[in-house]
């Protein structure tokens, strides 16, 4: 069973890690490598936005196993982006992380619709945001690459 916790200032450098990757970073729409000092600022930045909620999953065992991160763009609407650990990759983990980071963000939000940007092909992230309830609708320019926009609706 998975669970979910509010980043703090301790997960820094293991973010850091996840982002940098290799097939995080050729899955990103900014691939290039970040450095320690960018990093850092973005990491600040985004812990005192009251419209970034960025949790960490662990696993059964309290092991950091990925992160999902929502970016309110309005009262009603975020977009959301998921990151899981390189060994906790294509074993269910995502669309599980997925489902119980909506139903967190949810409780404490008035959210109706959360969007996803996917490269077109990353067939496992676009699986992974179907099993999670998301729903393929158009395809966008996200910093002007091709992009497949994913979108879950609150009932």
């Amino acid at each position: 069973m998975l669970n979910i916790r509010r980043a703090s200032s301790a997960d820094c450098k293991l973010l850091w890690e996840w982002a940098n990757d290799p097939e995080v970073r050729s899955a990103s729409f900014s691939s290039q490598y970040i450095s320690w000092n960018e990093h850092v600022a973005w990491f600040t930045r985004k812990m005192s936005d009251p419209n970034c909620h960025l949790y960490l999953i662990m696993s059964e065992n309290s092991e950091a196993i990925g992160q999902v991160r929502f970016e309110l763009e309005r009262p009603d609407l975020a977009v959301v982006s998921i990151s899981m650990a390189k060994d906790k990759r294509s074993r269910g983990f995502g669309a599980q992380a997925l489902e119980i980071a909506l139903k967190q963000f949810n409780n404490l939000t008035d959210v109706r619709q959360v969007i996803a940007y996917v490269k077109p092909d990353n067939s496992r992230s676009i699986r992974t945001f179907e099993k999670a309830g998301f729903a393929k609708a158009v395809e966008r320019s996200v910093k002007g690459q091709h992009a497949l926009e994913l979108v879950w609706k609150r009932e």
